[in-house]
């Protein structure tokens, strides 16, 4: 019984598929039909009314006969058929009414071709907010990333080409005295030729200068071709122990082209000022170191009690340290600053 219930629903389901396959047939067939009779109909006025052949000419029949067979074709139609053609094209264009007035017939109306619908994309209005995105897209970002790709190559090329990096760090080793020990050293032989036993003349040119290789010497800084550019500016006021003493020297920087571009004026200007600093305060150091040595040999001499003579050395102490330990972190803070400018 089951198997006869489903025979009879495939049954009805086949009959149904072949009726709307005949309904498909039949719709197409109407459709092919109609476009035949408009397609006649076009023909027959462009014949009556332009003298056009009524045949349609395929292009089986161009690529067969070629220009020359379509025109002997056309010119070979019959008078009667010509007669015929112009018979009806008078009865299609003009009737005469009771008044006697001349009614044109209607124009056939345009064959309309029916387009694929469009994607909803290019069916709904751009907002500007997308506009403007869209316009960004095609015109900042391209651009945008030309020039991050341009600066990232002009920065290779200064910091290769032109050592960019060893310059910033001979920057910080000589101008704010990174190098401790060959900086004390320096210091310490500037002090000693302003003392009166041993009076060096500081205002001769490179004097200053030369006192700062002899001190790489001898704290065994390894030298380059940079150090070359820098070099001490002194006065003629140097010749004298004057209290601004400091004033008159300045460690000049020379800075050939196109790295002045990256170093400039004002900053090599900022750093003079402050090795001038930092030279004054390890100067001070120095002193200190002096006096805690005068103090000793005074002691040693039984000239002074020793709970005083503890308590000063603990006071020059506490001080050099707490010098040194300044001088460190204003040469830091000062190259983390002009790296942020």
């Amino acid at each position: 019984m089951l198997d006869r219930q489903v025979l009879d629903k495939r049954q009805r389901n086949l009959e149904l598929v072949r009726e709307e396959a005949a309904n498909d047939e039949k719709r197409i067939a109407e459709e092919s039909q109609k476009r035949a009779d408009q397609d006649a109909y076009g023909r027959k006025v462009l014949h009556s009314k332009y003298g056009f052949s009524n045949r349609l000419i395929t292009v089986d029949e161009i690529g067969k006969d070629g220009d020359d067979d379509i025109l002997m074709d056309d010119a070979a139609q019959t008078g009667e058929e010509r007669d015929a053609n112009s018979v009806d094209l008078e009865c299609d264009r003009a009737t005469t009414d009771a008044g006697g007035e001349e009614s044109v017939t209607a124009p056939v109306p345009p064959t309309r071709v029916c387009l694929p619908a469009a994607h909803p994309f290019f069916s709904q209005a751009t907002t500007k907010e997308d506009a403007a995105v869209l316009l960004g897209a095609m015109t900042t970002t391209p651009v945008r990333a030309i020039a991050d790709e341009f600066e990232r190559v002009a920065l290779n090329w200064f910091r290769d080409s032109l050592q960019l990096v060893g310059h910033l760090r001979w920057l910080r080793k000589l101008m704010l005295m990174s190098e401790g020990l060959c900086m004390d050293i320096f210091a310490r032989d500037f002090l000693r030729g302003l003392s009166s036993s041993a009076r060096v003349n500081w205002g001769v040119d490179d004097r200053l200068t030369s006192a700062l290789t002899l001190a790489m010497i001898e704290g065994s800084v390894t030298s380059h071709a940079i150090v070359q550019s820098f070099h001490y500016k002194t006065t003629d006021s140097l010749s004298q122990a004057v209290p601004s003493l400091l004033s008159e020297i300045a460690l000049v920087y020379e800075v050939q082209w196109p790295l002045g571009l990256v170093i400039t004026v004002q900053s090599r200007d900022l750093y003079t000022d402050v090795h001038r600093f930092l030279l004054y305060v390890r100067l001070t150091t120095l002193e200190m170191r002096e006096v805690w040595g005068m103090l000793r040999t005074i002691g040693r001499h039984g000239q002074l009690p020793s709970a005083l003579q503890r308590s000063c050395g603990d006071a020059i102490y506490k001080m050099q340290s707490f010098l040194g330990a300044f001088i460190e972190t204003f040469s830091t803070k000062v190259s983390v600053s002009l790296f942020a400018c």
